[in-house]
């Protein structure tokens, strides 16, 4: 496995080892600091015939016990997103499925470090490979954490992960997938109520102007 100076894995060279070691189709990459449940399968119900890169939201949550799986861990966890969990902005993804024969020309980004999931949706756009948002049909636990172990050593992965992405201005995010997967499957995004929103308060901001000229 080829590493950082700092001895952070490889994205690049991970990807390869597990294509060479499976023998399905489909690659699923999901942070450490996620928690997936049951829900997480109903994403395979509805896998397209063609190549594509399925991407989601997670929902924030602080976790500070021990979770015991011998029990109705799910609902639990279920019940406290309901109260306390908070669905995080769409500017990163935790979790990835694609095709093994996908994305071959990843950088060699370091895991957990910045951008390199930005890169994959990038990538996703530019080669017309079918980008899905699966948080509709599914919810992802991210266990809250802080980040004292990011030294500097750690935060030069980071400047140079983005330099690796080549994006200097536009860093794509999930607000930029035309498609989601809902209960019913696969469908267009629809973005009518949150355009109808932009252009009224752009027009009311106008005629507000309009107003105090008067």
């Amino acid at each position: 496995m080829e590493c950082t100076e700092s001895g952070t894995p490889l994205l690049s060279s991970v990807f390869d080892s597990v294509r060479k070691q499976i023998k399905n189709d489909v690659i699923v990459y999901v942070n450490a600091d996620i928690i997936i449940t049951s829900d997480f399968l109903k994403i395979f119900n509805f896998l397209p015939q063609s190549e594509f890169l399925i991407v989601g939201q997670r929902w924030d949550l602080k976790i500070t016990e021990l979770l015991d799986f011998s029990k109705n861990w799910e609902e639990y966890l279920k019940n406290r997103i309901n109260l306390e969990g908070v669905l995080h902005a769409p500017a990163g993804s935790d979790y990835f499925i694609f095709r093994k024969e996908s994305f071959k020309n990843l950088p060699p980004f370091a895991v957990g470090r910045v951008g390199w999931d930005n890169w994959m949706l990038q990538e996703a756009l530019a080669k017309n490979i079918l980008l899905i948002d699966a948080t509709p049909l599914v919810k992802v636990i991210h266990q809250d954490h802080g980040y004292s172990h990011k030294v500097d050593s750690l935060k030069e992965e980071d400047k140079r992960n983005i330099d690796l992405t080549g994006m200097t201005r536009f860093l794509p995010t999930l607000r930029n997938i035309k498609y989601e997967i809902g209960p019913q499957g696969i469908r267009q995004r629809i973005v009518f109520f949150r355009n109808f929103r932009q252009i009224f308060k752009k027009n009311v901001y106008h005629l507000l102007i309009r107003f105090f000229k008067k």
